[in-house]
């Protein structure tokens, strides 16, 4: 059985600022639907769009959960730089419900708050050796938005120049500078999901490759990032627990263009790693300061307490 989660590459388009006209220093500004985000990337670019969504499990007092549909991932890896933007329907508590989550297994995270244009954004920063990390956390409107910037080589200029150029504009909805381009006018290719036929079984794995470590699996594929997927009101009606095992390309270019599901669970869990699996967060191997692909096996845990 095959799934597919749709993925573009973007195209070249002109700023919205003064500074970088369209392509010219290979650069080029996207922007949200409704006009009232715009960022600049790389034209070198992965984007993975897909209608529904996933839930966000609530770990603080109270329990509950956010519901996070239109999931939308744009990804490059130029430069030895990872830049990414997520994006989600949703409500604006889940952003900071994110930093919070993306904050507990970190070593000594640094959380701050910026204001731009009147816009809280919620920043998490983290370093492991040369390696620095960026999460920025926002929400407008009906929609949270994600900036991840990385790199094994300190803050490098692209990323400074990727963080700096996020504006937000004071314009009607719906109306989009004609020198930009709206994520749904972005062209669309796929992402391969393939499902083993034993996957619906939750039976322990035997042999196989070994699991993702974190930070780094000692290949230097570094994993920056790997949110726990959250539970299902259904799974915990029906007591579903286990493990789910996929197997995954981390492409040299940053993002996840395979995922080969080995193990899975009922009720709506495997959507929820599946989604997880999307969010991952790395820097890819590297050989000769050549970034390269590999193939990894991921897990992910449920249990109900």
């Amino acid at each position: 059985m095959k799934y597919a989660i749709v993925v573009a590459v973007l195209v070249s388009f002109c700023c919205l600022s003064g500074r970088a006209q369209s392509g010219l220093d290979g650069w080029m500004r996207i922007e949200s639907d409704d006009g009232q985000f715009s960022v600049e990337v790389p034209k070198e670019y992965k984007f993975v769009a897909y209608k529904n969504g996933f839930s966000l499990s609530h770990f603080g007092t109270g329990g509950g959960s956010f519901d996070l549909g239109e999931a939308k991932y744009l990804t490059s890896y130029v430069n030895g730089t990872l830049l990414a933007v997520e994006s989600y329907k949703g409500s604006k508590g889940a952003a900071g419900e994110m930093q919070e989550q993306d904050a507990l297994h970190k070593t000594k995270p640094e959380k701050t708050t910026i204001k731009d244009h009147g816009v809280p954004i919620r920043q998490l920063s983290w370093r492991v050796g040369n390696t620095v990390v960026f999460r920025q956390y926002f929400g407008l409107k009906d929609r949270i938005y994600i900036l991840t910037a990385a790199s094994r080589r300190g803050t490098t200029p692209d990323m400074t120049r990727y963080l700096d150029s996020v504006q937000f504009a004071d314009k009607p909805a719906g109306v989009v500078a004609s020198s930009n381009i709206k994520f749904s006018q972005l062209k669309i290719s796929y992402v391969k999901l393939d499902v083993n036929p034993a996957a619906s079984l939750p039976v322990p794995a035997k042999g196989g490759p070994p699991a993702v470590k974190s930070p780094n699996d000692g290949e230097n594929l570094e994993i920056l990032l790997k949110p726990a997927p959250g539970f299902t009101e259904k799974a915990r009606s029906s007591g579903a627990a286990g493990t789910i095992a996929v197997r995954v390309t981390f492409s040299e270019d940053g993002w996840v263009p395979q995922i080969v599901v080995l193990r899975a669970l009922p009720d709506g869990l495997l959507n929820q790693a599946l989604f997880s699996v999307m969010r991952m967060k790395f820097l890819p191997r590297e050989k000769d300061n050549k970034p390269q692909t590999v193939v990894r096996v991921v897990e992910y845990s449920f249990s109900i307490y």
